[in-house]
């Protein structure tokens, strides 16, 4: 058994003995394996079981499951005994359990070559735990021991790893430290780091992408924190690196627990690379193709074969946030590349769909190409299946959020893959949000046009069939799904169910069918939507149902803002349908003109219809009566009382009371010639230029105040404040 499995062994001991001593102890029925401890809660007569799993990196990369919510585990970097306190503060009393110190595990001495001085790796040996300093093991206890570790171990400026300065048989690859140094020079001393495991010859290797450039909504609807890397972990051979086997890839946050879409998706892409890349490299051939890309005269051809490959010559490191952009074009021209200072994707449409795919060349070593490729991925994520990585075919582009291609196969995968965001976590954050797109789905299954709008047509697996598709395309069955929708329960039944076992329970005793519909109604959806607090709404729209949509990717919103630069922007309203935002959040705005989906004429020739005055888009959205009006002398009669009992209890309609639905959405439009104005309609050409920002959805055919203009300076202050709000 490994010191750190030992160390697990030792906390898990020290936990059951404070907790036996108490009888009031909430904790029982505790067992433990070499890896795992297992123990019950009971909270008031609530029984609950819990799971505490490590590896043998214990504490890092730990795992606590509840067994309510198995497929939601808890990820963790903190011993037991901190875990533990935590969950007594919350459900018994504030413990002080006693962390054991390192020095009570047996230490039998071992280390690591010097050659890895300077390469960001911690020494793990399975035979020893490093013995000092203590602090980062034992959460301030340190050790008592009078032996003077400072000449074997010391720490690096951020705290994240020993280093070994001591001598022995174990070496890295000279090809693997050229490679790391390589990725460091051009992004940074932190950009790589790695754990050695001295006794397997083994080393894990962490490329730490920042993450920093996407926007905090584009972050928020990907479930990613922007603030801290995303980390791809190679397990990989520390003596024979690229003469191995393929490596196995990890990709995470450290600060997310669980299962996220986006960290899947780019292990897939990750993966995908180096199967094809690893037949075809070798340590070598990389060396070889080195050597001629930077050929130097002043070297001796024996200085690459020295422990430490010797720093090869090239230019200056470029600043530029995506390399392999300095040699793309769009229509023969050259495209200028991103600064540090602002950031300009190029979305992967505007080149063909090609460049985010093509592989850097060899020239700075295996590590940096497989770092820049993945980097490159990442704005465009959202522009390729999650399964198959081809890219979307959508009518407007790619949209927001990550998402499955319409083949079978991808379908199957998607829907077992764990990558699906479960349904009743979707309920619990964003109720309102399920509440509004269910909403949508009936409307237009509803409608005599659904043959036209009701797109996409769902793709549902058979839970009673795995083998087979319950809803498909191929085969459509309208009144079948409709079926299904009018057996959901409501949606403050789902939030009282709690769990989605629950949640799954009710809806499979009214139809089997209906839970997997509502799972693809959340994951089909291709727009982020986020319900407005009543603090940061519009108050001119006159309604509690306010909502932030964002539709673009990363790389469409940064071109977006770029040509908002040069031309400046203003806002417009668009008026559709409540049928068709079905198909609005999960394929975009789109210039109907001339098509099927054309349900007015197209006076001012073909484009996306605009409006600044809300009374010509409440036209286009079917509202037909109750439009609220309020007169000036009304309005100034209206003392501060009446406004305080009035609001409240417009916004205390947290869902839809009503099937009655009308809704219009605000956008941010570019000024530029591509958008002509013919008094109150306005026609965009492009629909790049044309990003939604806030839907407005009433109830039973009230609407707002028809006497808007966004033109007005008054408006467009109350706009952009809510904006920054947002």
């Amino acid at each position: 058994m490994s010191w750190r499995l030992k160390l697990f062994s030792s906390d898990i001991q020290s936990v059951i003995d404070v907790c036996v001593s108490d009888p009031a102890c909430p904790f029982k029925n505790f067992e433990h394996g070499n890896s795992c401890f297992s123990f019950v809660l009971d909270a008031s007569g609530e029984l609950t079981a819990y799971t505490f799993s490590t590896t043998e990196d214990y504490p890092e990369n730990s795992a606590l499951t509840c067994l309510r919510y198995p497929n939601t585990p808890e990820i963790l970097h903190e011993r037991i005994q901190v875990v533990f306190s935590k969950l007594a503060k919350e459900h018994w009393k504030a413990l002080n359990l006693y962390v054991p110190e390192l020095n009570s595990i047996q230490d039998k001495g071992g280390g690591d070559a010097d050659t890895l001085n300077g390469q960001n790796l911690m020494v793990i040996d399975d035979e020893q735990p490093p013995c000092s300093p203590a602090s980062v093991y034992t959460d301030g206890a340190y050790d008592t021991d009078d032996t003077d570790y400072d000449d074997m171990y010391y720490m690096d400026s951020e705290d994240n790893g020993y280093y070994c300065e001591e001598e022995t048989d174990s070496s890295i690859h000279p090809l693997l430290s050229h490679d790391m140094d390589q990725v460091r020079k051009f992004y940074g001393p932190n950009a790589v780091n790695g754990r050695v495991f001295a006794e397997l010859r083994d080393i894990d290797v962490e490329l730490n992408i920042d993450v920093s450039f996407l926007e905090e909504e584009i972050s928020k609807a990907w479930c990613i924190n922007r603030h801290e890397p995303i980390v791809i972990r190679l397990h990989c051979s520390l003596t024979k690196y690229l003469d191995a086997n393929v490596p196995k890839v990890e990709v995470f946050q450290s600060s997310k627990s669980g299962h996220s879409g986006i960290c899947s998706q780019l292990r897939k892409i990750a993966e995908g690379m180096l199967l094809n890349q690893w037949k075809s490299v070798s340590n070598e051939k990389v060396q070889s193709q080195l050597k001629q890309a930077t050929p130097s005269p002043s070297r001796s051809p024996a200085s690459c074969s020295s422990n430490v490959v010797t720093e090869i010559n090239h230019k200056k490191p470029s600043k530029r946030l995506f390399p392999w952009q300095r040699s793309s074009s769009v229509n023969g021209q050259p495209v200028t590349p991103p600064g540090t200072e602002e950031l300009h994707l190029i979305p992967a449409a505007t080149q063909n769909g090609k460049n985010a795919k093509v592989l850097p060349v060899l020239e700075h070593g295996f590590m940096y190409q497989l770092f820049t490729y993945l980097r490159n991925r990442i704005p465009t994520l959202s522009e390729f299946c999650v399964v198959c990585d081809e890219q979307h075919i959508f009518q407007n582009g790619a949209m927001l959020k990550p998402a499955v291609c319409e083949r079978e196969l991808c379908v199957f995968s998607f829907q077992t893959l764990g990558v699906m965001q479960d349904a009743a976590a979707n309920i619990a954050t964003g109720a309102e949000v399920v509440d509004l797109m269910v909403a949508m789905v009936a409307s237009s299954i509803r409608s005599s046009r659904r043959h036209l709008i009701f797109d996409p047509y769902p793709m549902v697996v058979d839970p009673r069939n795995s083998k087979e598709f319950a809803f498909t395309p191929r085969k459509k069955n309208y009144e079948r799904i409709q079926q299904s929708l009018d057996s959901f329960i409501t949606i403050r039944e789902m939030l009282a169910a709690g769990s989605s076992s629950d949640v799954k329970k009710r809806m499979d005793g009214q139809d089997v069918l209906a839970y997997p519909l509502l799972q693809w109604i959340i994951s089909s959806n291709r727009s982020h939507i986020v319900k407005l607090p009543e603090g940061k709404q519009i108050k001119f729209m006159h309604t509690p149902h306010q909502f932030l949509l964002l539709s673009s990717p990363p790389a469409k919103e940064a071109a977006f803002r770029k040509a908002k630069m040069l031309s400046g922007s203003t806002f417009a309203f668009h008026g559709s349908h409540i049928e068709n935002w079905h198909s609005i959040l999960r394929h975009g705005l789109i210039n109907a003109s001339g098509t099927k989906h054309q349900m007015h004429g197209a006076v001012y020739g073909k484009g996306i219809y605009l409006s600044p005055h809300s009374s010509v888009s409440f036209g286009y959205s079917g509202m037909g009566h109750g439009i609220f009006k309020q007169s000036k002398k009304l309005a100034g009669q209206e003392d501060a009382k009446t406004r305080h009992v009035r609001e409240p209890a417009q916004s205390n309609c947290r869902f839809l009371q009503s099937k009655n639905l009308t809704c219009i959405a605000l956008c941010e439009v570019v000024n530029t010639k591509e958008l002509t104005k013919h008094g109150h309609v306005w026609v965009c050409t492009n629909p790049d230029l044309v990003c939604t920002r806030f839907f407005f959805v009433y109830e039973d055919g009230k609407v707002g105040d028809q006497a808007v203009d966004t033109t007005q300076e008054k408006y467009t202050r109350e706009i952009i404040t809510s904006m920054a709000d947002c």
